[in-house]
């Protein structure tokens, strides 16, 4: 398993944006850590390439090391996902990442936005 690293910064309005381009089957996104941006309230975007049987999950990790899949505010569980859409993401946590699966010919953008308190 690969990571994709990427890339982020505060916008104007105070919100850290944080992007991972191109993930491909198998690979996830590096831990990003979101604890100094505010609060629990965050969103997820994916976007790309769908190809066969795409399965991704958004997951969450206090420590960095041990990866749990993270929920979203109607308690419905970030995993085996297969569609582009904006996720509001439950609860605090210390480090977010996507996990792209599966999915043969796939190749997905993932923007997480943590929104200032």
């Amino acid at each position: 398993m690969a990571t994709t690293t990427g890339a982020g910064a505060v916008n104007n309005q105070g919100a850290f944006v944080y992007t991972w381009t191109g993930i491909t089957p198998g690979n996830v996104g590096n831990g990003v850590d979101i604890s100094a941006f505010g609060g629990p309230k965050a969103s997820i975007q994916v976007e790309g390439t769908l190809g066969t049987s795409p399965s991704y999950s958004i997951e969450g990790s206090n420590d960095g090391s041990n990866w749990e899949t993270l929920n979203d505010i109607n308690g419905t569980a970030l995993s085996t996902k297969s569609t582009k859409g904006l996720y509001s993401i439950a609860g605090p946590c210390r480090y977010v990442r996507p996990n792209l699966a599966s999915g043969t010919g796939s190749s997905l953008n993932f923007t997480l936005v943590v929104y200032p308190d």
